[in-house]
């Protein structure tokens, strides 16, 4: 079998694996902080071959494996492409796989297969694993300390519990309909949040819609003067505003 014959069938394994995750469920999130350049390493060790391709095949590049430690059929890894540098952030598809939560697969799975794709000779690629900020406290300090912090533009909010059901969040587009975490800090004034983005720039006033989200952001700033939450921008009143499943539904 050819190395894109075997990749249809991890792909198609890979599908079945989605449709067995838990959807809906209250998360715990991870961030990655990334140039939005995604990219999928699948290494077929029945043909001795490697693929690099991005998410719409318009860059697809082929590389010989040799001298590997990996005993797998099949791996499939997903990443972000830094210059020469792929960063992989997630392991989709291994020999036998089992369903298990991020947290699992990149501390556990895919660390292990890092540390053997470190040593591969693949031209003039290099291959690390991507940094994950596991808090959103994290993401300002994450941002300007990263080695490609020039080139990031968007985020990738990754559950523990759903496994595979990722979302992307463009950090260049505010009016988007994407979620973006962003620091609500609390004044004196009811009701009156200030709005910082992750760089710590200021957006403006909260816009509080309702009673019900009123009293929720009373009860949650009772002990704290400042939190990240989730927020999507309004633009009939351009203003951001916190989204949460409680009074969102």
């Amino acid at each position: 079998m050819s190395i894109n014959k075997n990749l249809q069938f991890v792909l198609s394994s890979y599908s079945k694996i989605i449709n067995q995750c838990n959807l809906g469920l209250e998360n715990v999130y991870f961030y990655i902080l990334n140039n939005n350049c995604k990219y999928y390493l699948f290494i077929d060790t029945i043909s001795q071959k490697i693929k690099l391709f991005n998410q719409t095949l318009s860059v697809t590049k082929y590389f010989e494996l040799v001298n590997t430690e990996i005993t797998d059929k099949f791996l499939l890894f997903e990443g972000y492409l830094y210059k020469n540098s792929l960063l992989l952030s997630d392991i989709l598809y291994k020999d036998n796989p089992e369903i298990s939560n991020y947290n699992t697969r990149y501390y556990k799975i895919l660390f292990k297969y890092v540390e053997i794709l470190k040593n591969l000779h693949i031209n003039d690629l290099t291959i690390n694993l991507h940094p994950l900020i596991e808090s959103i406290e994290m993401l300002s300090f994450f941002k300007n300390h990263f080695q490609y912090k020039d080139s990031i533009c968007s985020i990738e909010k990754i559950p523990l519990v759903d496994n595979f059901t990722k979302t992307k969040i463009n950090l260049n587009n505010e009016t988007s309909s994407d979620l973006l975490p962003m620091k609500i800090i609390k004044t004196n004034l009811s009701d009156v949040y200030f709005v910082k983005d992750f760089k710590d720039i200021d957006k403006g006033i909260l816009y509080v819609k309702t009673i019900k989200e009123s009293l929720y952001l009373k009860d949650l700033f009772k002990f704290k003067t400042c939190l990240y939450l989730d927020c999507k921008y309004n633009t009939k009143f351009s203003k951001w505003q916190i989204v949460n499943n409680k009074f969102n539904s």
